[in-house]
Parts: C-alpha cells; sequence; structure tokens
C-alpha cells in the first residue's frame, strides 16, 4: 500500500471515538482498516453465496432466496460466544462458496476456492468429503479418484508447507481443550446453553428430514461428524462457531421447518 495511502487512514481514524471503542492499536490502524473491508467482503460474499443456493435447492421460491441475502447474516450472531478468530469471516464465504461450485459443477473455480480454504484454515479436507458426496456415480470412476487424489494431493502441499514456513513459531501444534468440556459438562448454566442452541438446530433441520435435498442432508452429515468428533478434544464444546464449516447446511436445513410456521410449503406438496 503507498505511504500516502497508509497517512490517510492514520490521519482520518487517529483519536476517533469508533477507534477508542473497537480498542484498535493507534501503530496499527492500517492493518485494522484493511482487515475490516476483507471482514467486509467476506460477509458481503456470504450473504449472495447463500441467496444462490436457496435458489438452487428451493427454486419455487424466488422470493424467498432474495431474503437469503440478509437472513444468513442475521442467523450468524447466534454463534458468536467468547470471540472469533480472524479467520472465521473467509471460512463462512470459501465453504458456502465452495458447495455453491460443487452444486453448479463448476470444478475450475471449485479448485480456485478449494486452494483458498486450504490457506486459510485446515478444515478444507472436508471439501474434499463433500466433493466425494457431489460427484459419486456422477463421472466416469478413473476420473473420479483422480480428482479426489489431486486434491489430497494439493492439500497435503498447502499445509505442509504453511507448517514448515511456520515451524519455528512459539506454540504448540494444536491446542486441547478435553479438561475444559468435562467442566462445561458439569455447569449447569454452560450445559444448558449447549442443549439449548444445538437443540433448536437439531429440531430445525430433523423436521421433515426425508423430505429435503439429498445433497444438502449428506453434505452435513460428511461436515458436522467430524467436527463433532473433534470438538471433544480440540475445541469448546459451548462455542458453536466451531461448526461454521457446517453452516450453509444448518441454515439450508432449517429453512423449512422456519417456513412451516408461516405455512409456506417449499415442495409444493398439498
Amino acid at each position: 500500500m503507498p505511504d500516502f495511502c497508509k497517512e490517510i487512514i492514520n490521519e482520518g481514524l487517529q483519536d476517533t471515538r469508533l477507534v477508542k471503542k473497537l480498542g484498535w492499536e493507534p501503530e496499527r490502524l492500517v492493518d485494522y482498516t484493511v482487515a475490516s473491508f476483507i471482514f467486509f467482503g467476506c460477509f458481503l460474499g456470504l450473504a449472495f453465496a447463500l441467496r444462490s443456493l436457496i435458489a438452487a435447492f428451493y427454486p419455487r421460491y424466488v422470493l424467498l432466496s432474495e431474503f437469503g441475502l440478509s437472513l444468513g447474516l442475521i442467523t450468524l450472531p447466534i454463534f458468536f460466544r467468547y470471540y472469533n478468530q480472524i479467520y472465521d469471516p473467509a471460512t463462512l464465504l470459501l465453504f458456502a462458496m465452495g458447495i455453491l461450485l460443487l452444486t453448479r459443477k463448476s470444478l475450475h473455480w471449485y479448485y480456485l476456492c478449494f486452494v483458498l480454504a486450504s490457506i486459510n484454515k485446515e478444515t478444507s479436507v472436508l471439501l474434499i468429503l463433500l466433493f466425494y458426496v457431489a460427484f459419486r456415480g456422477k463421472m466416469p470412476f478413473s476420473r473420479f479418484v483422480s480428482q479426489i487424489t489431486f486434491q489430497v494431493i494439493l492439500y497435503i502441499i498447502i499445509r505442509g508447507a504453511i507448517s514448515y514456513a511456520f515451524e519455528d513459531n512459539e506454540g504448540s501444534f494444536a491446542q486441547f481443550h478435553l479438561g475444559y468440556n468435562f467442566y462445561v459438562l458439569t455447569q449447569s448454566t454452560r450445559l444448558f446453553y449447549v442443549i439449548t442452541v444445538y437443540g433448536m438446530f437439531a429440531l430445525l433441520i430433523l423436521r421433515r428430514w426425508n423430505e429435503k435435498p439429498a445433497f444438502l442432508r449428506s453434505g452435513l452429515i460428511v461436515t458436522l461428524t467430524p467436527l463433532i468428533a473433534l470438538v471433544f478434544v480440540f475445541g469448546n464444546l459451548d462455542e458453536p462457531r466451531v461448526y461454521y464449516e457446517a453452516f450453509p447446511f444448518v441454515f439450508l436445513l432449517s429453512i423449512p421447518s422456519v417456513m412451516d410456521v408461516f405455512d409456506v410449503d417449499l415442495y409444493g406438496n398439498q
């Protein structure tokens, strides 16, 4: 970024009420500003991706897809607890885009999305499972195997290169939270929060389960199952943001149940 641009940002934000309220460090104002624009772009992209996904899986209701621009973002605060990581907005966008591109069979753009997702977070490996679900039995077997193999190799190269580049950094390879999660299970208020939030989404997802699109059902299973298995060891049980990779599926599978409240049938049944 040119120095004059940095000067404009610093002079414009220095000692403002916004900076003081957000707790931004004065010497890092440029970094915070750039990050804020990136986050805004990710959330805006997520809104449009969800809009397209609603149109793809519930095509009879155009108006609903227009509301999808805001519905997904309105839902997100339910997942806010404790704090959010810097890679969360990109995780939401890239997984939503990955699902959309697999639905549209746009493999060239999918691979670009896969590379970015792998750079962003190691959970991009779940996109390979979604590729398996989307194309199993829908392309020649030899091509299907070669595509899966290529993605595995690509993932190993990207994550291996990142691990090698930062191998001298302080900190452990992974954080373990098993002890904390057992503590959560003994605390009534925390346990009530977990049961309430997860139970609400479970009810929305499981209602009329067999009538919902098969790809969404399978996609939720292959993303959510590994995340649930890993969260007990590596995540916080009472922190819903650890399931952001499954958020597009949770959101899309909840829509029919929410529409039932307004007596709107997405499937055209009488």
